[in-house]
């Protein structure tokens, strides 16, 4: 085949692979409306408990083969400062303020549509403003401590919590040539405190590798595309606790994840208003065989 055409046939490809990630991430946000529709035999108020969704983020949740819940989390965020080290070895920090918006939503009608924008149809919303600081220590090496804290409540019910996480994360990125890839660690306590009934936490310990890999004549609006990919291991210290109608069912002492994302490098993937970092899925699952999930991929591990 003509050199050129190869280029033709790899670039629809790639293009198609990016329509349908994309295709994937808008069902994803679709089903979290919809979604509890299609698991209409579960009770209203039997879901993870919503003071860890604004933690966990947007995506579809399973524990115990008992419950499935689904959240959609916003997160605006202001950036001052470009993280780095200069040629003198002058430190910068980069600070990101963000505001995480995050709703569970339950009662839709897959008949009726019009609902879904239904206020009476929201289970919870919770609004937990934080910041992150990273602070480059080398060329290679990054921490970021970060801490969150806010509140939140069920729209059409008693109950309201008081939501907060704290932590440290760290990348060190290695590689050469095309491939780069990074260590990314992460020590984390995670919390709530309700209204009524007493308090839960948990202490995530994060390891894991990010790799990121350059397709060969492949472009997108003239920049060339790469593949991102992650894998990561999470131990909870002191348990990661699901409850049902506010009875603990399952603990979960650790969760597996992988995840597989389209981006432009250091530019932005952009589509109307919005634009991210990267595109794609991550699915996670315990070693208990007790939790799962499929989430949407934006931003780096690190940077999430």
């Amino acid at each position: 085949m003509d050199p050129r055409g190869k280029d033709m046939v790899i670039r629809r490809v790639a293009r198609k692979l990016m329509c349908g990630v994309t295709r994937l991430c808008t069902a994803g946000l679709v089903l979290g409306f919809v979604g509890p529709a299609v698991h209409a035999q579960i009770p209203a108020d039997n879901f993870v408990h919503w003071g860890y969704a604004s933690y966990f983020g947007t995506g579809w949740y399973s524990v115990g083969n008992e419950l499935d819940v689904f959240a959609v989390r916003a997160a605006p965020r202001w950036n001052w400062g470009e993280p780095g080290l200069d040629g003198e070895g002058n430190r910068e920090i980069g600070i990101e303020l963000r505001l995480p918006v995050t709703f569970s939503v339950h009662n839709f009608n897959i008949d009726n549509l019009a609902e879904i924008l239904d206020v009476d149809n929201f289970g919870t919303v919770s609004v937990t403003p934080g910041v992150e600081i990273e602070v480059p220590i080398t060329k290679r090496w990054s921490l970021k401590p970060l801490a969150y804290g806010g509140w939140g409540a069920q729209v059409n019910g008693p109950q309201s919590a008081w939501i907060y996480w704290a932590g440290l994360k760290s990348r060190y990125r290695l590689g050469r040539g095309d491939l780069e890839w990074s260590l990314v660690n992460a020590i984390e306590y995670i919390g709530y405190t309700p209204n009524e009934g007493p308090s839960n936490d948990a202490v995530p310990v994060m390891a894991g590798l990010e790799f990121r890999l350059p397709l060969r004549n492949v472009k997108l609006g003239g920049d060339r595309v790469y593949l991102d990919w992650h894998a990561t291991y999470t131990a909870y210290f002191d348990n990661l606790k699901f409850l049902v109608r506010d009875v603990p069912i399952d603990k979960v002492a650790d969760t597996w994840e992988l995840g597989l994302a389209f981006s432009k490098g250091k530019r932005k993937l952009k589509f109307w208003h919005f634009e991210w970092d990267r595109v794609g899925l991550a699915y996670q699952f315990s070693s208990s065989g007790k939790f799962q999930s499929v989430t949407l991929v934006f931003r780096s591990v690190f940077d999430s």
